[in-house]
């Protein structure tokens, strides 16, 4: 509504663009459905009538734009369902009464997350299958060698054909065990013998924690299949003042795709870093030692694997990154704090 002109929050005017409930609505025994429901838009002796027609028509078109859901194209689908709700009874005071929630059903549509099983298949000898966001798929392919170690670099990569949800690649295996080095970006299994397989990070790379909580924001604000879905994982990388994002049904296979698009921008990778909306286990922290990230902020935790590998590989690991805080868990030399 601010596009419009008019400032307004679920809680005071110091809230503006919070999208936490009002901690007073709450206290007035509002349960957080109710208090998340409300909307305040204050007047003034300066407002005019005019300023009170805006602000009604701008309220009438935020609640038609929510209501309508709008599907992002090739990631996302519009269903029909049977939503579910309850009422709260309130008295004359505006509280909350004893009385019990009147339940209901309303006919509806629903945007949700499209998932795909998609087939990487190298050398035409081995392959392997992944539920993932049908789209990017180069992107995904060229992030997966470069994450798995198959390739040093893209220059390694000698195809990627993409025919539907097949992807045929040709690269150089001489050097590669593919039993070993191949697995899934949705599996954990076998990180202590890859640690070993990968160089320390070495880089002078810093980021300051203003910066941090900038382009986390910016994730959120571009991360357009989760906010309608609620149903997707986004991963971002910011290089030289630029920042691409990508999201996807796996918070692995989203990672892969970032870094995928970075490797076909020519990124130097060691002066850039990762944000990223999941947890931090082994596995990625392996896939960003392997391009040579040195830092990853994410709002999730650290498992204690992703954290030895953090450590050992000398990546900067940032957690918890909410609001206007964070835990960095290793290498924090790289975080500048103003």
């Amino acid at each position: 509504m601010d596009v419009n002109g008019v400032d307004a929050s679920t809680g005071s005017a110091c809230s503006t663009k919070k999208v936490e409930p009002s901690h007073v609505l709450l206290a007035m025994g509002l349960d957080e459905e109710d208090a998340n429901g409300s909307l305040r838009v204050t007047l003034g002796k300066e407002n005019t009538f005019e300023d009170v027609d805006l602000a009604v028509e701008a309220i009438k078109e935020a609640v038609e734009t929510l209501r309508t859901p709008i599907s992002v194209s090739g990631m996302t689908e519009i269903v029909p369902i049977q939503r579910y709700s309850e009422v709260s009874p309130h008295n004359y005071s505006g509280k909350t009464s004893d009385q019990p929630k009147k339940p209901f059903l309303t006919t509806g549509e629903d945007e949700i997350v499209i998932d795909e099983q998609v087939n990487l298949i190298i050398n035409e000898k081995f392959s392997r299958s992944f539920s993932i966001s049908p789209e990017a798929l180069e992107e995904f392919a060229t992030g997966y060698l470069l994450g798995e170690g198959l390739v040093a670099s893209i220059d390694g990569i000698k195809k990627i054909e993409i025919d539907g949800l097949n992807i045929n690649m040709e690269i150089d295996l001489a050097d590669f065990d593919i039993k070993d080095l191949v697995v899934g970006s949705d599996c954990f299994g076998g990180w202590r013998y890859k640690i070993e397989t990968i160089n320390r990070v070495e880089s002078e790379y810093t980021v300051s924690s203003n910066e941090i909580f900038q382009v986390m924001e910016k994730l959120r604000d571009e991360a357009s299949v989760w906010q309608n879905t609620g149903g997707a994982h986004v991963a971002g990388m910011v290089y030289h003042g630029k920042f691409i994002s990508r999201e996807d049904v796996s918070r692995h296979v989203a990672a892969d795709k970032v870094i995928g698009a970075a490797a076909l921008e020519n990124v130097d990778f060691s002066q850039a870093f990762m944000v990223y909306s999941g947890r931090m286990p082994a596995d990625m922290m392996i896939k960003l030692a392997r391009v040579g990230v040195p830092i990853i902020a994410s709002n999730a935790a650290p498992t204690s694997s992703g954290y030895s590998v953090a450590f050992k590989a000398g990546i900067t690991m940032i957690g918890f990154l909410r609001g206007n805080r964070f835990n960095i868990y290793t290498n924090p030399q790289r975080i500048l704090i103003k």
